[in-house]
């Protein structure tokens, strides 16, 4: 996992998934599984010492990161929630930012840690409409708003905003789809294009990465 350069690129932070081991060590890693031969492995069925550079301990990702934050991708809640232990004992629980798709883990995840927590979807699946859906996060206590970069506008960041939320955007790959998010108050963006978005924000007062 090369996270120490994606710092050194000027990434603020980097996005994974985490899951633990079959001899109990919670390890970062995107898909969680690794290719063994010819075939895919989960990677809670494996040891430690048998996992390629795809997977990170995730105590040594935490140093590696620094002062930058964490996505985490929730999918074996307990291994999360053994990543949030690990964090906070490193005093870097506040770095976290646990990322779902599932509202009612979310709510849930609040009274059990200060992390951030973030309710992941498509503005197609807001049923009851951006703006009732965002009050709703409010009144959960969640902290943000993740859709494609394609979902946002100006008037969605204005309004999660005014909710107190945060508003993420992904896959935004080329420059002028970045600009355009920066410019319009976006608050983080996630991309595998770090280099370009790097330079993307530069041109701006306040580059957001």
């Amino acid at each position: 996992m090369a996270v120490d350069q994606t710092i050194a690129n000027g990434a603020t932070g980097i996005e994974t998934s985490v899951w633990t081991t079959a001899d109990g060590v919670v390890v970062a890693n995107r898909t969680g599984q690794q290719r063994k031969k010819f075939r895919k492995v989960a990677v809670s069925r494996m040891k430690f010492a048998e996992l390629d550079s795809s997977s990170s301990e995730f105590d040594a990702l935490l140093r590696a990161v620094g002062l930058g934050s964490i996505h985490l991708l929730v999918g074996d809640e307990d291994s999360v929630d053994a990543a949030v232990n690990l964090a906070r004992n490193a005093n870097a629980e506040e770095q976290l930012w646990l990322v779902s798709d599932d509202l009612a883990l979310l709510t849930r995840w609040r009274t059990r840690t200060s992390s951030k927590l973030v309710h992941s979807v498509r503005i197609r699946d807001l049923k009851q409409g951006p703006e009732r859906f965002a009050a709703d996060l409010k009144d959960r206590s969640l902290d943000g708003l993740e859709m494609f970069h394609t979902d946002w506008n100006g008037g969605l960041i204005t309004m999660v905003h005014r909710f107190g939320l945060l508003g993420i955007a992904t896959g935004a790959e080329q420059p002028r789809e970045m600009a355009n998010l920066i410019d319009s108050g976006i608050d983080v963006l996630r991309t595998t294009k770090i280099l370009r978005l790097v330079e993307t924000a530069s041109q701006f007062t306040l580059g957001k990465a």
